[in-house]
């Protein structure tokens, strides 16, 4: 049994580095994602007559956000939404978007980091080449990131990337890689359903200009 739990726990491992990275380049790319969303929503808005309600002259009101909350892409009236610019299967209006749940930082977490802190801080970096010292750096940012996100996924990674050993098997870090694989896992498939990765992902400027009408449609009472 021990050893079918330590093959678990390397698999895990892997797992969760691959899906930290993956994780990684969705959030890059739906950040600038949404920039461009947002520009070409000022266009269609203008041209349905609504430009004031998303970004009104005055600030009497805000304006309506663009969110990965209301990112889902919802029926439209009498009509499904374009199959082909949707990733994946077509998420229906009830379907709400689940972000990861903001927690006290782990006990797991904070561990490593100092683990982490204690070859990577800039204090220890004397004697290393410019090279060497310049490679942790940068993953000391990575890990004060990691540690202010309570991210255990990327927190292992840069471990990794270091050379640290993670443990022994056991089960409760098994239990607790795979918390953090489905963590990253619901995180990623939540940004595929958000209007701004939908309108990245199409293929047309047909669908993307009427992905950005349904999302008018949608916000607006």
């Amino acid at each position: 049994m021990s050893a079918l739990l330590d093959i678990e726990y390397r698999k895990l491992l892997a797992e969760v580095d691959f899906l930290s990275s993956n994780l990684e380049y969705h959030e890059a790319v739906i950040e600038h994602a949404k920039k461009e969303f947002e520009e070409h929503l000022k266009e269609v808005a203008k041209e349905e007559g609504v430009y004031d309600n998303f970004f009104p002259e005055e600030n009497t009101a805000p304006p309506p956000p663009i969110t990965e909350e209301e990112g889902i892409v919802p029926h439209e009236k009498n009509e499904p939404p374009p199959s082909e610019s949707a990733p994946g299967d077509s998420p229906s209006p009830e379907e709400k978007i689940q972000q990861p749940e903001k927690k006290q930082t782990r006990k797991e977490v904070k561990d490593l980091y100092r683990r982490i802190v204690s070859e990577t801080h800039p204090d220890k970096l004397l004697g290393l080449s410019e090279q060497e010292a310049t490679r942790r750096k940068k993953l000391f940012i990575k890990a004060t990131a990691a540690l202010e996100k309570d991210d255990l996924g990327r927190m292992q990674q840069v471990a990794i990337e270091l050379g640290i050993d993670l443990g022994e098997a056991s089960a409760a870090r098994v239990i607790l890689l795979r918390d953090e694989a489905t963590k990253m896992r619901d995180r990623i498939r939540s940004i595929k359903k958000t209007y701004a990765w939908i309108w990245h992902e199409a293929k047309t400027e047909k669908d993307r200009k009427h992905i950005l009408k349904m999302y008018i449609n949608q916000v607006l009472p």
